[in-house]
């Protein structure tokens, strides 16, 4: 390519620099590359042009990655779903209302479903705690639903109706596993979050207590706790959607300052 000649190409590239006038773009060009005696100074104005094209180019980029939509945050779906399910499994444990239809329903789509979609979410945003948490919890309603539905009644059974003392251990196992979660907290995450997860383990820890004794005030008691948790779950989720529209916070969540 001859370096006092410019292509069609460079011709319209220069042209964002120059008047509008292609002609008078490509005829200008070339006047300043013949005002150029030697092969250095020619390669200097080229060099000169070739990076103010490309510093229009990152400008570019940088105002489409400005426009770029905002990711939307996962996490309140996934609070949603835990707050609605462990609301109507503590009115459930409380002794309110019977076990019934809904409750499973809820612990399959919300509770199991909607959390392990969210936990899931938020493992390709990178976020380790909420990631482990929402999926972990989600498939523990999945696991709770089928200890539910899963019993036979006849004959010959292969499932048997689960004792108390054996539902008693499996809750034990996930209230430890919610009291690591919970330290976790205190270390990443606001006061609402830690009240949440504290309360959380000690309903859990309550109804493994009501389980073991064969005493159904101490799991009454458990459901009760597991109000104040599942409220609190809301009301995070509320929050968080509110100062993700907003941008400014709404419900205080009271963060805890770390050096």
């Amino acid at each position: 390519m001859s370096s006092s000649t410019f292509t069609e190409a460079q011709s319209e590239q220069l042209g964002l620099r120059l008047p509008k006038s292609r002609e008078y773009g490509v005829s200008l060009a070339n006047q300043l590359l013949a005002s150029l005696n030697t092969t250095e100074e020619k390669s200097m104005f080229l060099e000169a042009v070739l990076q103010s094209l490309l510093n229009s180019h990152e400008l570019a980029l940088v105002e489409k990655t400005l426009q770029t939509k905002k990711r939307v945050n996962p996490a309140p779906q996934g609070l949603i779903a835990f707050g609605m399910s462990t609301i109507l499994a503590s009115a459930h444990n409380a002794g309110i209302f019977e076990l019934g239809s809904v409750l499973p329903a809820t612990g399959l789509a919300m509770g199991g479903g909607m959390q392990f979609l969210v936990g899931l979410l938020e493992y390709f945003n990178g976020n380790a705690f909420s990631a482990t948490a929402f999926m972990c919890y989600g498939a523990f309603w999945l696991s709770l639903v089928g200890v539910w539905l899963l019993p036979q009644t006849e004959k010959e059974v292969h499932i048997v109706e689960t004792v108390e003392a054996y539902m008693g251990l499996y809750l034990l196992l996930w209230g430890l596993f919610t009291v690591c979660m919970a330290s976790l907290t205190f270390f990443l995450s606001h006061r609402m979050m830690q009240f949440l997860m504290c309360s959380l383990a000690l309903m859990i820890f309550t109804l493994s207590t009501g389980d073991f004794s064969r005493n159904k005030t101490v799991k009454q008691v458990g459901g009760y706790v597991g109000f104040v948790s599942g409220l609190s779950g809301l009301y995070i989720a509320f929050a968080e959607i509110l100062q993700d529209n907003l941008g400014y916070p709404v419900l205080p969540l009271f963060h805890v300052k770390r050096a």
